[in-house]
């Protein structure tokens, strides 16, 4: 066995504390070792993750922002910055608090009392209270071309009863209103618009509100919002930013959908399952809530289209099971009739109004012609069909806007349907801009289209389609709603329609919602054909919370304003964040390690040294 003298001995253990040292600098604090991401001291509530949406294709962006403008694009986006009295889904009516906490009718329903919420304050700091929501109101009154619902035409006036206490009070009871003041006006911050020269022009390229998003990023192909970190909601929005992207076409923004560079979609693509879900059916999906029916609006002043028989006839005549599987690709469904919206009946009519809608949209050609023989209809050699007089009935057209590709199938289906009744109904094309002149003025025979007025319940839709203001808008002249000139004093349709707004009661609502469907049921002003689907598509791979068909939470659209909201409140990210560093160069640490081994060694020297002069000094 080797004897080691002392001054090895030192040695050896300086050159492993050397080796020791350079290692454990080298590894310790290389870049590659500190990314790492510890959950434990992260914050839950931190917002992370971004999500992109694409409500629908835009070829550019601008900064204009206005609250009070039915232009803001993109579509929904005002819905993220400011917010609604209450949230409430126009689908099935379900209301939410939001910057109000509750609502109360009195006075026989010409006073609508709501207590504000407490503790909100917009996007730059500064506290909400009940001056901002007067003043909301008193603004659309000063500027009626801000006045986008006519409200000032039924309120009277609206007061403040402390900072958190707001009263409406209206000329005549009006309760289908609280829909479009509690659920569709924006509140705006008073110190703000107040030193704006004109709010109609006002582009507001800095939107402050209190809602969950702040502008932070303005291109003309990019906008990007931000958490709001005034929010008054805890723990909310858990996204980080929103992001919208310009598409110069609508290929283009369907093959950004397509290949999932969009979390959250609006759009119209035919066939939707193969081109997309199909790529990913785990992450891909989509769920199609239902408005108001797509339907025809047969001209009611005009033979022999004037006759209620006539137009049951025509309905009885539509096979909506092959225009929904062939023309809307299965995705509109059939209609059940009498232009209510299918998830809303269920709730609102009786067991036999539900049957009888099932009666006069059932597929049923040999009924139909029975009707007409009993009417005194025949058909020539030809199967034209033959009015009682002996006269042919007229041929007619049949319209929708050209481009418009699943309601263009519609119609030439529909077309080829009337004639197993005998009917000759060509199809017709038109631009938007001339269907719709054409519509608003009566020169037509058929136009097929959809109500855009629809509400959370059915009484919205209603007054859309069918009020006519006590008379008949005449052929030539153009009209604002009833575009199909039924006549809505007939039967008491009109009078039911006014009882219904001047009642809080629900109960009695819903009878009246049945006596009114009862009278279409039996008159047809219009044949609704399918559901109008509100188009809504989700890329769960990194976001998550999406309404589905087994959590319909809330409509989905992310065009809805201002619906939209609650939604990108539920959206989260999957993603796993990583702490970041400013990663140091590894050769630094190595450097660093150096260093302290010179040290070490130099002290080891003066060690041998003493030593050596202890054992007898240096030789």
């Amino acid at each position: 066995m080797i004897k080691m003298q002392p001054t090895t001995k030192i040695v050896i253990t300086v050159v492993v504390a050397v080796l020791i040292v350079l290692i454990s600098f080298g590894t310790l604090f290389s870049g590659s070792a500190i990314n790492s991401f510890n959950p434990s001291t992260s914050s839950t509530n931190s917002p992370k993750g971004t999500a992109i949406l694409l409500p629908s294709p835009y070829e550019s962006f601008v900064d204009s922002f206005n609250p009070f403008s039915s232009t803001v694009y993109p579509n929904g986006i005002q819905s993220l910055f400011y917010e609604p009295l209450f949230q409430i889904d126009p689908i099935n009516g379900t209301t939410l608090p939001w910057l109000a906490t509750s609502y109360s009718w009195h006075d026989n329903n010409l006073e609508l009392n709501m207590t504000l919420r407490k503790n909100v304050e917009f996007s730059n700091g500064e506290p909400f209270n009940s001056s901002d929501v007067v003043f909301t109101f008193d603004l659309m009154k000063k500027y009626p071309a801000l006045d986008t619902y006519s409200l000032w035409s039924v309120l009277k006036n609206v007061t403040s009863n402390g900072p958190y206490n707001v009263t409406f009070t209206f000329k005549e009871p009006d309760t289908p209103s609280f829909y479009y003041i509690a659920g569709l006006t924006l509140i705006v911050p008073k110190s703000i618009w107040q030193n704006v020269s004109n709010p109609v022009t006002y582009t507001n390229p800095n939107p402050i509100g209190t809602g969950p998003f702040i502008l932070t990023k303005v291109t003309s192909n990019e906008i990007e919002l931000s958490a709001n970190p005034h929010y008054w909601q805890p723990g909310e929005p858990h996204l980080a930013h929103i992001i919208y992207y310009s598409y110069t076409s609508n290929t283009a923004a369907d093959l950004a959908l397509e290949e999932g560079q969009v979390d959250w979609a609006g759009l119209f693509i035919p066939d939707l399952n193969s081109l997309y879900v199909a790529k990913d059916p785990s992450h891909y999906g989509y769920y199609f809530g239902y408005e108001t029916p797509v339907s025809l609006y047969v001209n009611n002043m005009r033979w022999p289209l004037n006759q209620s028989f006539f137009r049951l006839a025509m309905s009885l005549s539509i096979n909506r099971t092959k225009i929904y599987k062939e023309g809307e690709y299965g995705y509109e469904t059939p209609a059940l009739g009498a232009s209510i919206m299918i998830t809303q009946a269920p709730n609102w009519l009786n067991s036999t109004n539900l049957h009888a809608l099932e009666n006069i949209t059932q597929y049923n050609v040999t009924l139909a012609k029975q009707i007409l023989s009993k009417h005194g209809y025949t058909w020539n050699s030809k199967g034209l069909l033959v009015a009682p007089n002996g006269t042919l009935v007229p041929a007619m057209t049949i319209m929708t806007p050209a481009g418009w590709t699943d309601w263009d199938a519609d119609i030439s289906i529909e077309s080829q349907e009337f004639a197993q009744i005998g009917l000759r109904v060509s199809v017709v094309t038109p631009v938007y801009s001339t269907l719709y002149n054409d519509l608003e003025t009566g020169n037509y025979w058929i136009i097929q289209y959809s109500n855009t007025q629809w509400g959370p319940n059915p009484y919205y839709g209603y007054y859309g389609e069918y009020y006519d203001g006590g008379h008949v808008t005449p052929i030539g002249r153009a009209a604002t709603t009833d575009f199909e000139r039924f006549n809505s004093s007939t039967d008491g349709f009109a009078h039911d329609l006014s009882a219904f707004s001047k009642t809080s009661n629900v109960n009695e609502q819903k009878q009246l919602v049945n006596n009114m469907t009862s009278i279409l049921i039996k008159t047809i002003p219009t044949i609704s054909v399918v559901n109008a689907a509100i188009w809504y598509e989700w890329n769960n791979k990194t976001i998550q919370g999406f309404p589905t068909s087994s959590n319909n939470y809330w409509i989905g659209a992310p065009w809805q304003v201002p619906a939209m909201e609650v939604v990108a409140l539920h959206l989260y990210s999957t993603q796993v964040t990583v702490a970041k560093h400013v990663s140091t160069p590894g050769y630094i640490y190595y450097i660093i390690g150096a260093v302290i081994a010179i040290v070490v060694i130099a002290a080891a020297v003066v060690g041998i040294v003493v030593s050596r002069r202890k054992h007898g000094g240096l030789k």
